[in-house]
């Protein structure tokens, strides 16, 4: 599947996470143009995610062998 398409076609326009080093970070899809592009900016090539779109705050759960994060994601208003 490919993420970044399905992220855009249910209407995410912004992503913000915490990176590894506690730094807050955000980006906006549009400026995002394939999967590659999209895991590069995370820093991470996940084994697995999750998808948590009913929760108060929708997210996506990255997890690669020691390393998870939760990305935020946002629609415009």
């Amino acid at each position: 599947m490919d993420l970044l398409p399905f992220m855009k076609n249910e209407g995410y326009t912004e992503a913000q996470f915490i990176d590894s080093e506690g730094k807050g970070c955000s980006f906006l899809f549009k400026d995002i143009h394939s999967n590659e592009q999209l895991f590069h900016k995370l820093r991470i090539l996940p084994s697995s995610i999750q998808y948590f779109p009913l929760e108060r705050n929708p997210y996506i759960h990255f997890i690669e062998k020691e390393n998870s994060f939760k990305c935020h994601l946002f629609k415009e208003s």
